[in-house]
């Protein structure tokens, strides 16, 4: 007899819970759970499960529910049943690479994922392994947005959005934090973080020349006005890079 998904939930969770990626911090996000509480959670995580099963969009009440969507990816991948790297899971256009099929799905690629340029989410994405970007990640906004990588993950430059969680490491030259990621987003790194320049804009992009102590922190430096989805894409192509440090600043 084949396993129910409820058990194929639970064995996956107990392994999570226990091989050391992270994954635990991010199902006990919400603190303690009693019984009525769990078994709701587990009832949303075999809706997730069964929606990918059967490659169709979930329930309005569950789109951007990523503590019930990871452990759902990892039993999909767990049975071999991960997305390609291909239309209609991934888009490209232009120097643009979208990742995901919009807020009604939950979407699962094998990693190590290897990706070049300009890249966003769309939906609900989790990387079963490492993720890297010689690019942008940039900024997405949408509260049904949310991107999981259950492994290390190396970007060139990153904008923060609504929801991040990195189950490892993550290693990037440039973190911004937009003046709606700081009061919105949310991003939450497991392991360690290696960056060498973090930004925060608190004033929303109001005061350009707020920008202007950034210049002796690039080489070479940058000229004109620019913020921080500006220099992200500056970094990002290789126009310039963070002098040697660590480097923190707000705007």
């Amino acid at each position: 007899m084949q396993p129910t998904r409820r058990q194929r939930l639970e064995v996956a969770l107990e392994e999570l819970r226990n091989d050391g990626s992270g994954a635990e911090a991010v199902f006990e996000w919400f603190g303690e759970r009693d019984a009525e509480r769990t078994e709701a959670w587990l009832s949303n995580c075999e809706t997730t499960l069964q929606c990918l099963e059967e490659a169709r969009e979930q329930p309005y009440d569950l789109r951007g529910d990523w503590v019930s969507a990871l452990p759902a990816a990892s039993v999909f991948s767990r049975q071999g049943e991960v997305h390609p790297l291909a239309a209609p899971f991934v888009h490209v256009r232009d120097s643009m690479t979208t990742l995901g099929r919009g807020s009604g799905f939950v979407t699962v690629f094998r990693g190590p994922v290897r990706l070049k340029g300009h890249v966003r989410i769309d939906g609900m994405v989790v990387i079963i392994g490492d993720l890297e970007v010689d690019g942008f990640l940039e900024h997405f906004s949408d509260p049904g947005d949310c991107l999981m990588v259950l492994g290390t993950e190396t970007l060139t430059s990153l904008s923060v959005g609504w929801a991040h969680f990195v189950m490892g490491a993550l290693n990037a030259q440039v973190r911004f934090y937009s003046y709606n990621a700081i009061n919105e987003g949310l991003m939450h790194v497991t392991g360690t973080c290696s960056v060498a320049l973090d930004i925060e804009d608190q004033s929303g992009g109001d005061e350009p020349s707020r920008w202007a102590p950034l210049a002796r922190l690039l080489e070479p430096p940058v000229d004109g006005e620019f913020d921080g989805e500006r220099l992200c894409e500056l970094v990002a192509s290789g126009a310039c890079r963070v002098v040697e440090g660590r480097h923190e600043l707000r705007v």
